[in-house]
């Protein structure tokens, strides 16, 4: 049988048309791929004992890379959101219906804590290997989640960081995003989403490892309780962390997107005049003068 007849009949028994399924799915698989690459990437790292100037480059490559692929993989039926604190952002100015909201947190929880539990499959001779098999917290732990560098990182430091650095992330996902403004070639945005990642966490990824994205930090917490690492993965260092990688993320994003729209999206012209149009007549101004002689030139002439 033609391997094109044996898709359209898998096609005709499981395809769906209903948008929000096909949208969960979307997210689904692109959760999944995003934190696939990049839990992959910090557990090659952890197993392999790179040195530290070798780990934030190979760690903020990979997450760049992850995020990018993740949100290329869904991009076109979903939004490519792949992240909770996308979602958010993006209801919070009015560009994503609320009422979905839910529905693409648990597909995306889903997708990341799958990933999650694969990377651990993939990666447990190794991880075994790296740590005794002590499962302990800070060390191979980190391979799905995030945690402080150590107790001399607050809880008020780190919910203000997340606040920060979800809040940076999701306005530039915005003027990357915004047609009129930076904008980008649609098949070339979620690069730029991804070398987005990449910066913050070359910039603000020591105190805590830059969480980002709620669904990830949750989903492989859950895993490293279920795989022994015992209650520490929620509170380490006696302080209840979970809370601030997985509420401070949303947080900042719906700042963020909110600073974008105050700031710059709701003062572009009106749609019929885009903001190039100003400088464009500023340029037809300017060289009609250039062209036309003042009086001056006119009397040195005669």
């Amino acid at each position: 049988m033609p391997s094109e007849e044996i898709v359209k009949k898998i096609q005709n028994k499981l395809g769906t048309s209903n948008d929000l399924v096909r949208c969960l799915l979307a997210e689904f698989i692109g959760t999944f791929v995003l934190v696939a690459i990049v839990d992959g990437g910090v557990a090659s790292v952890i197993t392999s004992g790179l040195s530290t100037l070798d780990q934030n480059l190979w760690l903020s490559l990979s997450s760049g890379l992850g995020v990018a692929f993740g949100i290329w993989t869904a991009y076109g039926v979903s939004g490519g959101h792949v992240n909770p604190s996308v979602t958010v952002g993006l209801a919070t100015t009015g560009k994503f219906p609320w009422r979905r909201a839910p529905f693409y947190f648990m597909a995306q929880l889903l997708g990341a804590f799958v990933a999650c539990c694969v990377c651990f499959l993939c990666y447990f001779d190794a991880i075994n290997a790296s740590d005794e098999g002590m499962r302990e917290v800070n060390s191979t732990c980190g391979i799905f989640t995030t945690f402080p560098a150590g107790p001399h990182i607050t809880l008020t430091t780190g919910f203000f960081e997340q606040i920060v650095n979800t809040g940076l992330m999701l306005f530039l996902i915005h003027v990357i995003g915004d047609s009129r403004n930076a904008g980008s070639p649609f098949n070339l945005a979620p690069l730029f989403y991804g070398l987005i990642v990449t910066a913050i966490i070359l910039s603000y990824g020591v105190n805590a490892g830059s969480p980002l994205n709620p669904a990830r930090d949750f989903a492989g917490r859950l895993m490293c309780a279920i795989a022994g690492y015992g209650p520490g993965v929620w509170a380490p260092h006696g302080k209840q962390w979970w809370w601030i990688a997985t509420f401070g993320p949303l947080i900042g994003a719906a700042v963020g997107s909110l600073v974008y729209l105050l700031l710059v999206e709701i003062h572009h012209p009106s749609e019929d005049r885009s903001p190039k149009d100003g400088l464009i007549e500023l340029r037809e101004e300017h060289n009609s003068i250039k062209k036309e002689p003042n009086q001056n030139e006119d009397e040195k002439v005669v």
